[in-house]
């Protein structure tokens, strides 16, 4: 068998480090240890009191220090497989699927196989060492190998070398880089929850609007069954011989809503009520489910979508808003089911409250102000959000430069 040898490509384009710090190759600095599970059909082996960490349990955590697992095993599990209790303080890495996630040990532990473990040494601070791998992620990723997933092998990272400084400034950096750290994650998080709040103006503003039917509603206004008020028409019925790659029209089907691409064609002529055109509203009454404006070219469209024929009395955006909370509701009570379909019968029963038709046009024009200004809202807020998640990466510049 042939040993895996390393690949140092990734030191070429490596800086010099800062004056006082060294190269430290991470088996001089630490023991390097890997993992395993027991079997798993020897129920002696599991649910016991030892933290048994995986790159799953990795994955899914936040924090610096890890304290809990989401499986435990037995002393006789640990005694019965080739992994082994690591102290508090051990930085763990996954090495595989993927490659890169850490933490350390707030707990005796043991992992699985999936990652590896370093145990440090007098010359290495455990938080010291676990900025430092953070920051080395994509160069230790790109040492994986592997036909199934990449991996990283033990012997690559007791070959792999991080900077050093002495003890003192490991303390200092790791102090600093922890409180610094700290306040990026609250800012992220105040982020998030500016651009959640700002995505949940359209239903708030749509809410205020349309109440729930029976509710009292201002001079003028009345509430109506759909099916009173507009006509939803059905598309053509395809089989699938009859949908060309080549043809006369295109024939709009649900999965077109969204994409441009697989498009079907067909030689059948258009027919009144059976083909949409640019400004026409539609509802998508299976699969990808709610209501649209169409904005492309005149279309025959598939039995799988209605035509939505607001006659004199309706505005087509203000009917659009009303199916869109219409939507909302009927998701809201499918209780996450992924396939969602409405009949045509139960679709008219729905009541939408009807305004003159001037108040439609006025009710329209406001809420696109209104979605407009959230649409700019939310891309600022997206633009901070992207530039906070760059903050991790060059406070770790900073600090590994010698600039902190």
């Amino acid at each position: 068998m042939s040993i895996p040898t390393m690949d140092n490509s990734y030191l070429s384009d490596r800086k010099e480090h800062p004056d006082g710090w060294r190269w430290a190759k991470l088996g001089e600095v630490c023991e390097v240890i890997g993992g395993s599970t027991p079997d798993t059909g020897n129920s002696a082996y599991w649910n016991g009191d030892i933290a048994w960490v995986t790159p799953t349990d990795l994955g899914k955590f936040s924090d610096v220090i890890i304290f809990s697992t989401s499986r435990q095993i037995t002393a006789s599990g640990l005694q019965n497989c080739g992994t082994q209790m690591l102290p508090i303080g051990t930085v763990i890495m996954s090495s595989r699927a993927p490659i890169g996630h850490l933490a350390i040990a707030g707990v005796p532990l043991c992992t699985n196989q999936g990652c590896k473990s370093f145990v440090p040494k007098k010359d290495v601070y455990s938080e010291f060492l676990y900025w430092a791998l953070k920051r080395s992620v994509t160069d230790i990723q790109a040492l994986g190998s592997g036909a199934t997933f990449a991996e990283v092998s033990k012997s690559i990272l007791q070959q792999f070398e991080i900077t050093l400084p002495a003890i003192p400034e490991q303390l200092r950096i790791a102090a600093i880089l922890k409180e610094q750290m700290v306040a990026v994650e609250k800012a992220r998080t105040a982020a998030q929850e500016r651009l959640r709040a700002i995505k949940a103006l359209p239903a708030a503003f749509l809410r205020k609007i349309f109440p729930d039917p029976g509710q009292p509603l201002p001079e003028g206004w009345r509430w109506a069954k759909l099916g009173q008020v507009v006509r939803l028409i059905n598309g053509r019925a395809y089989h699938a011989s009859e949908l060309l790659t080549e043809g006369k029209y295109p024939v709009l089907r649900v999965g077109n809503l969204f994409t441009s691409n697989h498009w079907y064609y067909s030689d059948f002529e258009l027919e009144p009520d059976k083909y949409c055109d640019k400004g026409d509203l539609i509802f998508a009454w299976s699969a990808s489910f709610g209501p649209f404006i169409w904005t492309g070219p005149k279309v025959i469209y598939h039995y799988h979508i209605w035509k939505v024929d607001c006659g004199q009395s309706l505005d087509n955006e203000y009917a659009r808003h009303a199916l869109d909370m219409i939507t909302a509701k009927i998701k809201s009570e499918s209780h996450g089911m992924a396939m969602l379909h409405m009949t045509k019968e139960g679709m008219e029963q729905f009541e939408i409250p009807i305004p003159p038709l001037t108040e439609q046009h006025r009710i329209a024009a406001t809420i696109k102000d209104q979605f407009a200004a959230v649409e700019q809202a939310s891309v600022a807020a997206e633009a901070e959000l992207k530039a906070i998640n760059t903050l991790p990466a060059a406070l770790l510049s900073r600090a590994f430069n010698g600039e902190l």
